[in-house]
């Protein structure tokens, strides 16, 4: 029974895409608005990415594998990130912050029926984090230091599902099957709570900033349920002439160990004005991906299982997830058009590299991005903003081992795109 757990790791392949600034797997989390001028920010970004891998015919093998090259029709990834904060000076010294994003999010759907066995057909992650933060302010006559402390809520659920091509139907020239034939898994993340903190230094005369933030690691234990559809069991079961069909639809509670949901990272970054009209500013962020390296689930209470389930699937739920740690490295220029318009150009350079979680990288590099954002100033208080994002994301060869079946083997060349809006209101 050694491919039951991988009925299930094979969704981590071809899963998720990175955005600049917004990605699954991205240390760069919104941070200026604990310090500055009081002011009400929003903004919310949209990922999308079409995905059409072609898999090549006969390198799997002893089940329903694809029998002549396929590309699959309907593979898209979806992600919306809003963000909402606002910054208020209690006094000349002490201020407060408060933010709401969405940070760990995907939608990524795959068409049912159009390979065959352990290929996935959907995952969704979907995070809330809640941030509340104080800055202590020292001022001088031309620059200020800022302390920053606080801390994070985090909240949320993940889902996956895999088709077993346990069915007779042939999609593509390749063996699917039917609805009926998946294996699907939800969790939850519960309420989670960790600290953060930060420094930062601001000359505004030169438009300088330099800012430091450092988020230690949040873990937790996730509960949800595995359903297992009828048809599911037929390679299990029906092929080995132990148990006769009709197959039930079968549910159970399963539990995870204490798994990383957010990893420990820092944040640095720095700004200055340029010459007059131009600022520049670089970014670098880390974090410890690799301390969430996998997923394993139990079921809850066993003795309550339905035997048949109990037997075809013993162990629950697996997922490979991340090997390396990420490391990030972002750097613009921005520019003052006329009095009231900004035009902003920013590269974002993924280094994170061979992670099961993403599949479009490559050992020579990761998913690199470079945008373009204008502000526009509405009057002396309100500024609007817009950013259009090109992802840059390598052709990749794939390569997912069955055991003894061999491996599914094939090319992908996806094209990324994200899209910002957003707006500022100063309150003072």
């Amino acid at each position: 029974m050694s491919q039951n757990r991988k009925l299930l790791t094979i969704l981590s392949t071809l899963m998720l895409v990175q955005a600049h600034g917004a990605g699954f797997d991205n240390s760069y989390f919104p941070f200026m608005i604990f310090t500055g001028h009081e002011r009400f920010e929003w903004s919310t970004t949209v990922t999308t990415a079409e995905v059409k891998p072609t898999l090549e015919a006969n390198t799997a093998y002893g089940g329903t594998y694809p029998a002549s090259t396929t590309t699959t029709n309907d593979m898209y990834l979806n992600r919306y990130s809003p963000v909402f904060g606002i910054h208020k000076q209690l006094h000349d010294t002490l201020g407060i912050s408060y933010q709401y994003e969405e940070p760990f999010a995907t939608n990524t759907r795959y068409n049912d029926n159009s390979v065959g066995i352990n290929f996935p057909i959907h995952s969704k992650v979907s995070t809330q984090m809640h941030s509340l933060a104080l800055n202590w302010t020292i001022p001088s006559k031309k620059s200020h230091l800022d302390f920053i402390g606080g801390m994070n809520i985090l909240s949320g659920s993940a889902s996956f599902s895999t088709d077993t091509g346990a069915g007779l139907g042939v999609v593509n020239g390749a063996a699917g099957g039917d609805p009926s034939d998946n294996v699907s898994a939800s969790l939850y993340l519960g309420n989670n709570f960790g600290l953060f903190s930060g420094i930062a230094f601001e000359m505004p005369s030169i438009a300088l900033k330099a800012q430091a933030m450092y988020y230690p690691q949040i873990r937790t234990e996730t509960v949800g349920e595995m359903t297992v559809d009828g048809g599911a069991y037929v390679p299990v079961f029906a092929l080995s002439g132990i148990i006769p069909p009709p197959y039930p639809t079968t549910t159970a509670d399963i539990s995870s160990d204490k798994i990383t949901i957010s990893p420990k990272r820092y944040h640095l970054y720095l700004q200055s004005g340029l010459r007059k009209n131009l600022l520049g500013f670089i970014g670098r962020s880390h974090a410890e991906w690799s301390a969430f390296s996998e997923l394993q689930t139990h079921y809850t209470n066993p003795q309550d299982v339905n035997q048949l389930m109990l037997m075809a699937f013993p162990n629950a739920a697996g997922l490979n997830l991340f090997e390396d740690d990420g490391n990030y490295w972002y750097v613009g220029i921005a520019r003052k058009v006329n009095a009231s318009t900004s035009m902003i150009l920013t590269a974002f350079l993924d280094n994170m590299l061979d992670n099961p979680v993403d599949d479009f990288r490559t050992p020579s590099r990761g998913s690199n991005s470079y945008s373009l954002a204008i502000n526009s100033d509405i009057d002396e208080k309100c500024t609007l903003k817009g950013r259009v994002t090109y992802i840059d994301l390598p052709y990749t060869e794939i390569e997912y081992p069955l055991g003894t079946n061999g491996s599914y083997k094939g090319t992908v060349s996806p094209t990324a795109y994200n899209f910002n809006v957003g707006m500022e209101y100063k309150l003072s």
